[in-house]
């Protein structure tokens, strides 16, 4: 007899959360384990590898705001976005 308080299923977008969450969880300590075990000539290399990412993100997002005439928060050239 199935029971009168049945568990409804959350909604996908809790799901996937839910699910991204867990992999990251499970994904951090390993990755942390693989970067102190390496070399500090490798960190300092991976610090350089994410500014740049991050630099090439904001820039790309400057650039579509630009192109669609949505105004930048505060930015005013691709230089200053580097230098932040």
């Amino acid at each position: 007899m199935p029971s009168l308080r049945q568990r409804k299923p959350a909604p996908p977008e809790e799901q996937i959360e839910a699910a991204y969450q867990a992999v990251q969880s499970a994904l951090r300590p390993d990755l942390l384990e693989r970067i102190v075990q390496n070399t500090t000539a490798f960190f300092e290399q991976l610090i350089v590898d994410l500014l740049i990412a991050m630099s090439i993100d904001a820039l790309r997002s400057c650039t579509i705001q630009n192109r669609t005439g949505l105004q930048t928060t505060g930015v005013k050239s691709a230089e200053l976005l580097l230098l932040e």
